[in-house]
C-alpha cells in the first residue's frame, strides 16, 4: 500500500508541473497524431490537465474496480498480476502527458516511434500476465462466453497470451518501418487477433456445451 500511495503522490507531482508549465506551452498544442507521424488534431493548452489527470483517475479506478467485483474472491488469486498491470497502464499515460508537453515545447522527438513502443510494450505486459487472470467482471478478455464459463475464460487467456504479445511486438517494430506500412500493422493486430480471440472463446463454449 506504500508504494501504491507513493506512486500516486508521484502522479499528482506530474499534474502540478504540468499545470506550472502551462504558461510556457503554445497556445495551441498538439494533441494527436496520424499513422504518418503527423500532427492532425490541436487543441488549446489547457487541455493538457485532462492528459496530467488520466494517471491518477486510471489508478485509482483500477484501485477500486476489485471492491465491487463479485468474484472478490479471484482478485486475491491475481492481485500481484493486477497490481503490476495497474502501474504499468497508469505510467503509460503518465508518460504520454510527456510526450505531448516535449513535443509542444519543440523537442527533437519522434512522437509516433514514442507512442507506438510505449503501446507496444503495454500489450506485451498485458499478454505475459494474462493467463494469470482469474474469472472476474473487469479485467481481461471479457466476451459473453468467457464470463458464462470459467474453463472458457481460462481457456482463451491462455491463448490470449500470446496473441497480445504478437500485437505488441509489432506495435514496436511499426515504428521502426515506414510510415505508411503502419497502417496495415496496427489493422492487422486490432482487425484479426482480438477478432480470433473473440471467435476462440465462443468456439470453446461450444465444445464444453456438445
Amino acid at each position: 500500500m506504500k508504494k501504491k500511495i507513493l506512486l500516486l503522490a508521484f502522479y499528482v507531482l506530474g499534474l502540478i508541473a504540468t499545470i506550472a508549465l502551462i504558461p510556457a506551452l503554445p497556445a495551441k498544442i498538439p494533441f494527436h497524431w496520424n499513422f504518418k507521424g503527423e500532427v492532425d488534431s490541436w487543441a488549446p493548452a489547457w487541455n493538457i490537465i485532462w492528459m496530467a489527470l488520466l494517471p491518477i483517475v486510471l489508478f485509482l479506478l483500477l484501485e477500486f474496480l476489485p471492491r465491487i467485483d463479485p468474484r472478490k474472491s479471484s482478485w486475491e488469486l491475481h492481485k500481484k498480476s493486477y497490481a503490476i498491470i495497474q502501474v504499468v497502464i497508469s505510467f503509460t499515460f503518465f508518460l504520454l502527458n510527456w510526450v505531448i508537453i516535449a513535443s509542444s515545447l519543440k523537442f527533437p522527438i519522434r512522437v509516433d516511434m514514442f507512442v507506438f513502443s510505449l503501446i507496444g510494450l503495454l500489450f506485451i505486459v498485458l499478454g505475459n500476465y494474462m493467463a494469470t487472470f482469474r474469472h472476474n467482471y473487469f479485467v481481461g478478455i471479457r466476451t459473453p462466453w468467457t464470463l458464462a464459463n470459467e474453463e472458457v475464460w481460462r481457456k482463451t487467456h491462455r491463448q490470449g497470451g500470446p496473441a497480445f504479445i504478437i500485437m505488441g511486438a509489432l506495435l514496436i517494430a511499426g515504428s521502426f518501418i515506414p510510415n505508411r506500412i503502419v497502417g496495415g500493422i496496427v489493422s492487422f493486430s486490432g482487425f484479426i487477433l482480438i477478432p480470433w480471440l473473440v471467435l476462440y472463446s465462443y468456439l470453446v463454449f461450444r465444445k464444453l456445451k456438445a
